[in-house]
C-alpha cells in the first residue's frame, strides 16, 4: 500500500522512471492540481478538453514529489515516470492499493439509484467497522482508481460506485475494484444512447461480477427483468435477489408519512419494521439492495433495519422535499432517465396535499436515438396525471409537448430555459399547492427555487 516508492510506482504502471532516485516516496496520487499536497504523485491525464502535461510545473510549485507522464516534458525539476497511458497507470495504481489493501470491496452500478444505494451501504456498514466509500458520483476510470486510492489500513470496507456510458467499460473498472459483492440496481434508460438497447446495457452493468473474488457474490434487483434474464443461466449459489415483488430479500407493507416510507423488511422468515427518510418505491429497493448487502456482510437484519432508520440523503436534488413559503417543491433534479422519470410521477402521485399540484419536466439528456420518443411518452404520462399545470422545460420537452399538443396548448407551459419557468411558477404557486422538478442535470432546474 501507499507509500510507495517511485521504483514500485514504475514497476505496478509498467512505466520507467526518466529521472530522480527510485527510493523517493510518494505518499498519494492525483490527477488534479487542486488536490495536490506535498509528497504527492500527479498523473497527467490526457483528457477531451484538458492535457494533464500542461500542468506540471503548477503541481510541482505545490510540493509534487513526483509527475506521472506519457511524454517526458522538458523543464520540470521533480522526477517525471513515464507510461504509455496515463489513465490506465491510474487504474493499475488504484488496483494495487485495493488488492494489497486487501479488505471487502462492495462495488455498486446500475442505471438508477446506485448513487443513493452506495451511500445507504456506506451508512449500514459504517455503524459497525471502519467504511471508506466514492465521494459524490466520482465513479469512472479516474474517480473509482482516485478512491480505492484512499484506502488505508485501518479501513475494513469499501463501497465504491461504478459508472458507465460505453461497452467494454465495465470489465477495465471491475478489474480495478475487483469487487467481493456487487451489487446491480436497475437497468433504465439513462445513457442508452451509448447501447443498442437495455439488453445490452444489462449485459453490460453485470459484467460488474466479472473480476469478483473468490467467493463473491452477486446482487441484483429481482424486479428488473433485463437484469433476472442476465442471470438466467448464471447458477444461483453466488448470487442474491431483493425487490418489491420478487427477490429473497423483501419489503412488505409500504406507508406512506409525513417523514417519509415505512415498510418490513423480510429475508428467510425474519422480519424487522423501518422507516425511510424518503420518499418513493423506487427508494425503497434502493434500500433493499443496501440491506442486502449489509446481511451479505453479516450483519443482522434487525440492526440493518434499526440503522437504516438514520440514514439521510446524502446527494441533493434526489426527491428532496423543500417547503418555500408554504409551497412544498419536490426537488429530484439530479439527473432524469424515463425510469427514474416514471418513478419520481408515481412517488409524486402518491403524495397527499390539499392544495394544487404541478409537475415541471425537463429534458433528459444523452438519450441518444431514443430521446424523441422518450420524450414524447414522458409528457403523455404526466398529462395523464392528476395535476393542476404541466411545464415543459428545454428543446427536448417542449418539441415533445408541440408535437403532442400544438405550439399555443393550455394543457401545458413550455420554456426555453429553468429561470422562465421560474418566473412563470412564481406567479402560479400559492400556499398549500406542490412543485415537482425533474429534469437532467444540465437543465439546471433547480434555478427555479431562486425564483422564490
Amino acid at each position: 500500500m501507499l507509500p510507495w516508492t517511485l521504483e514500485e510506482v514504475a514497476a505496478l504502471t509498467g512505466g520507467s522512471l526518466v529521472n530522480g532516485k527510485r527510493e523517493t516516496r510518494i505518499m498519494g496520487v492525483v490527477h488534479d492540481t487542486r488536490a495536490v499536497k506535498k509528497g504527492f504523485l500527479f498523473a497527467a491525464i490526457v483528457g477531451e478538453r484538458l492535457d494533464g502535461h500542461r500542468f506540471l510545473k503548477q503541481a510541482a510549485a505545490k510540493g509534487a514529489k513526483a509527475v506521472m507522464v506519457s511524454k517526458v516534458i522538458s523543464g520540470i525539476k521533480i522526477p517525471q515516470i513515464k507510461v504509455e497511458n496515463t489513465t490506465k497507470a491510474l487504474g493499475d495504481l488504484g488496483k494495487a492499493q485495493r488488492l494489497q489493501w486487501g479488505g471487502l470491496v462492495v462495488a455498486v452500478t446500475g442505471s438508477v439509484g446506485k448513487t443513493t444505494v452506495k451511500d445507504m451501504t456506506a451508512h449500514l456498514v459504517s455503524g459497525l467497522c471502519k467504511t471508506l466509500k466514492t465521494q459524490g458520483n466520482l465513479n469512472n476510470q479516474f474517480g473509482l482508481p482516485l478512491t480505492l486510492l484512499g484506502l488505508t489500513a485501518k479501513d475494513e470496507v469499501a463501497v465504491v460506485e461504478i459508472g458507465i456510458n460505453h461497452p467494454g467499460e465495465m470489465e477495465i473498472l471491475s478489474d480495478i475494484a475487483r469487487p467481493d459483492v456487487a451489487v446491480v440496481t436497475a437497468i433504465g434508460e439513462a445513457h442508452l444512447g451509448f447501447f443498442k438497447g437495455k439488453a445490452q446495457l444489462a449485459q453490460e452493468k453485470m459484467k460488474i461480477a466479472q473480476s469478483l473474488r473468490e467467493g463473491g457474490i452477486r446482487i441484483f434487483n429481482g424486479d428488473d427483468r433485463f437484469l433476472k434474464a442476465g442471470t438466467a443461466n448464471a447458477g444461483g449459489e453466488n448470487i442474491v435477489s431483493y425487490g418489491l415483488k420478487k427477490g429473497q430479500v423483501r419489503a412488505k407493507n409500504l406507508r406512506t408519512t409525513a417523514r417519509g416510507t415505512r415498510f418490513t423488511l423480510e429475508n428467510k422468515g425474519q422480519k424487522a419494521s423501518t422507516e425511510l427518510q424518503m420518499l418513493g418505491l423506487h427508494n425503497v429497493q434502493n434500500a433493499l439492495a443496501a440491506v442486502t448487502a449489509g446481511l451479505i456482510l453479516g450483519l443482522p437484519l434487525k440492526r440493518l433495519a434499526a440503522r437504516l432508520k438514520s440514514f439521510k440523503p446524502q446527494a441533493r436534488m434526489r426527491m428532496e422535499t423543500k417547503n418555500v413559503k408554504g409551497v412544498l417543491f419536490v426537488n429530484d433534479a439530479y439527473n432524469a432517465s424515463p425510469t427514474s422519470v416514471e418513478a419520481a410521477l408515481e412517488t409524486f402521485k402518491s403524495l397527499k396535499r390539499k392544495g394544487r399540484k404541478a409537475v415541471v419536466l425537463g429534458d433528459m439528456l444523452e438519450m441518444g436515438s431514443y430521446s424523441k420518443e422518450a420524450h414524447r411518452r414522458m409528457v403523455r404520462l404526466a398529462l395523464s396525471m392528476p395535476i393542476e399545470d404541466l411545464i415543459l422545460v428545454g428543446k427536448n420537452m417542449k418539441e415533445a409537448g408541440q408535437t403532442l399538443l400544438g405550439k399555443n396548448s393550455l394543457k401545458a407551459r413550455m420554456f426555453d430555459k429553468a429561470e422562465e419557468a421560474g418566473a412563470y411558477l412564481k406567479g402560479w404557486v400559492r400556499k398549500g399547492d406542490s412543485v415537482l422538478l425533474k429534469a437532467s442535470r444540465g437543465i439546471r432546474l433547480e434555478k427555479i427555487l431562486e425564483a422564490f
